[in-house]
């Protein structure tokens, strides 16, 4: 499982509107505006988990020296590693520059572009890319779940 954490993303490169049948450009439009929602969901699920693994860096850091022997602390610092992991993994990033590629170059933007119509399609090698890396970070939280209900006896 090495080789797939650090994984550099392909080049992006962006095909125009009009390469596209035009009988797909309403699902693009409905799929958009799925996606800007899902992004901010996103956004908010992964801030909330950057405080908490900060809550839980501290923590580990009061507690390393007096807690290293004891069998709960294993569980504290699997969890930290586990929770690195996942934020190391850039999920925002990877699904917000996808969304950005369906208005051009994705370093040129502003609110107000993005209130236009799309005018790019991504390349498919880019968006597969992005869906392995969404599926992995998926299969990495299922699984931390079961361990984060474990009591700490076991």
């Amino acid at each position: 499982m090495a080789a797939r954490r650090h994984q550099v993303p392909p080049p992006l490169s962006c095909s125009p509107r009009s390469a596209l049948d035009s009988a797909s450009h309403q699902d693009v439009d409905s799929i958009l505006k799925q996606f800007r929602s899902c992004t901010r969901r996103l956004q908010i699920a992964l801030s909330s988990h950057r405080l908490e693994l900060q809550v839980l860096e501290r923590l580990y850091y009061k507690g390393k020296n007096q807690h290293r022997t004891a069998l709960f602390w294993r569980r504290v610092v699997e969890i930290r590693r586990y929770g690195d992991r996942l934020q190391k993994m850039d999920a925002f990033n990877l699904v917000e520059n996808i969304r950005l590629s369906f208005w051009g170059d994705t370093t040129l933007h502003s609110t107000k572009v993005l209130k236009g119509p799309w005018t790019h399609t991504p390349d498919v090698k880019y968006v597969r890319f992005v869906l392995q890396r969404c599926a992995d970070c998926r299969q990495l939280m299922v699984k931390v779940l079961p361990k984060t209900f474990l009591p700490a006896i076991i």
